[in-house]
């Protein structure tokens, strides 16, 4: 019975190996992505982070998906240093918030697909919803202007505080399957829309293949 043992067992091993690093093709994922953005208005930095599903058309390269997403972008500037009569050393800063969600749906092609790897660009319609603290124009007057012991600093707003607007985001992916439930990877966003914000975005995915 030894002679035989051995190839079983081999033949078991083979088994095995070949079941685990078999590829199933998946018909459909959904995503989760976080990263860092660039709002156009003011060209301040912030977050970008949301959720996305996506399934195969005909189990092809072709796809269509929809997602929810939401950005932060904040910020701190120093507008103007002054020392009152007393010697104190004063700053007056401006806090700047744009904050918004949106909802998209398209269509992607994945230009490389392979068991493990899934290259492409994506080209999704969206909707998106946005507040914005950012004042349209910033004046300051100065002590020897108004007699005043201290600056005095005043606002203009003329565009809406929020919008509601439409745009296009044009994606690259990349995303890399560990096996046949869970990948990883990469998009690099661009999007713009009809309020005339642009935002430029960098996302790490964590994905599940369905």
């Amino acid at each position: 019975m030894n002679k035989f043992a051995i190839p079983s067992f081999l033949f078991l091993l083979v088994s095995i190996t070949n079941a685990q690093t078999k590829t199933i093709d998946n018909k459909s994922f959904t995503n989760f992505n976080f990263g860092r953005n660039l709002h156009g208005t003011g060209d301040i930095s912030g977050f970008h982070y949301g959720i996305n599903y996506a399934q195969y058309i005909n189990n092809e390269k072709f796809y269509w998906e929809i997602g929810f997403e939401s950005t932060l972008n904040d910020d701190e500037s120093i507008d103007y240093f002054f020392q009152d009569q007393q010697g104190n050393q004063l700053n007056g800063k401006s806090r700047n918030i744009i904050a918004g969600f949106q909802l998209i749906g398209g269509f992607g092609y994945h230009i490389i697909k392979t068991p493990h790897h899934q290259f492409g660009l994506s080209l999704d319609p969206l909707i998106r919803y946005q507040s914005n603290s950012i004042p349209d124009v910033v004046t300051t007057l100065f002590p020897v202007i108004t007699d005043l012991p201290v600056p005095v600093q005043y606002t203009e707003f003329i565009e809406p505080f929020r919008t509601l607007a439409f745009g296009g985001s044009l994606r690259l992916n990349y995303n890399y399957k560990l096996n046949n439930n869970i990948m990883i990877g990469f998009t690099g966003a661009f999007q713009t829309d009809t309020n005339g914000d642009s935002i430029s975005s960098i996302l790490l995915n964590i994905g599940k293949c369905l």
